[in-house]
């Protein structure tokens, strides 16, 4: 259990968000669902939902600062994004920006907005994170470079 703890997630309210509310929610979390459009769906498994927020501009992060004010965040997930088909010779620069914005940019600015509600002392330390990345980097030979890695070692197709 939890203890009510909140956990704030960005693009809750479909797809990969929407299965991180629901188990974060079975877990005991209070879910505060953050996105441009909310859902029955997400309705249904949020403490609390706070739509028309969208991340990349200006008013949205000040909204969504002014919707969370005074309430301690313990888990924020940035899942927010957007992923459309680009490939070499016919690369659409407007949507690459986009798509930088939403998915670079907008989680910076949501996490320096929300900084000051995040108490200190993560779960995961510099030197874990710094060992875990170390271990990938050593299990590398020239037949693997090139690839995509998760953290527990397991090769990403790509």
């Amino acid at each position: 259990m939890t203890d009510n703890k909140a956990a704030v997630i960005t693009g809750a309210n479909r797809g990969i968000g929407l299965e991180l509310a629901r188990h974060y929610a079975r877990e005991g979390w209070n879910v505060i669902g953050v996105c441009r459009q909310t859902s029955d769906e997400l309705s249904g498994v949020a403490a609390k939902v706070i739509d028309n927020i969208d991340v990349t501009t200006d008013s949205g992060i000040s909204k969504l600062k002014n919707e969370l004010a005074g309430q301690t965040i313990d888990l924020l997930i940035n899942n927010a994004g957007l992923l459309q088909d680009e490939k070499l010779g016919s690369i659409d620069f407007d949507s690459i920006r986009t798509q930088m914005e939403i998915n670079a940019y907008a989680p910076l600015r949501v996490a320096e907005a929300l900084v000051s509600q995040i108490p200190s002392g993560g779960l995961i330390t510099p030197e874990e994170s710094a060992k875990g990345l170390a271990a990938r980097i050593e299990g590398l030979s020239l037949e693997n470079t090139g690839s995509f890695w998760h953290s527990n070692g397991e090769e990403l197709p790509w």
